[in-house]
């Protein structure tokens, strides 16, 4: 059984690594700027959110992986999953829900979170 830290860690950090794009887009990227909360961006990355989780999740993170190579496959492929999810929501819907910078720099930035999750389990 895992301890409710390193999964509270790993589900806490992963909504704070699709926000703080999102919002960092809404404020500074984006031309106009426009108000994060108050748009169809804040719903969209909450979805993206919680389809990153259950993808770390169903990916074993952070419990199951034992060695190494597995804990960096499994933190590789989950935030992957959730990338191209949401990239195949968005060809299917013919709209850009979420910009490009927030799905793949979250991609980019989650893997390493994961494997940090991990070691936190283990108290590496």
């Amino acid at each position: 059984m895992i301890g409710r830290f390193p999964l509270l860690a790993m589900t806490l950090g992963l909504i704070g690594i699709v926000f703080s794009p999102a919002k960092l887009h809404a404020a500074v990227v984006a031309d106009p700027a426009y108000g994060f909360t108050g748009s169809s961006q804040f719903a969209w990355s909450l979805a993206y959110a919680c389809v990153l989780i259950v993808s770390s999740y169903a990916a074993g993170l952070p419990e199951v992986p034992r060695r190494p190579g597995q804990i960096v496959a499994a933190s590789i492929v989950a935030p992957a999953t959730a990338a191209i999810g949401v990239s195949l929501a968005q060809l299917a819907l013919g709209d850009a829900l979420l910009p490009r910078f927030v799905v793949f720099g979250t991609a980019a930035v989650a893997a390493p979170w994961l494997v940090h999750s991990v070691v936190l389990r283990d108290g590496r």
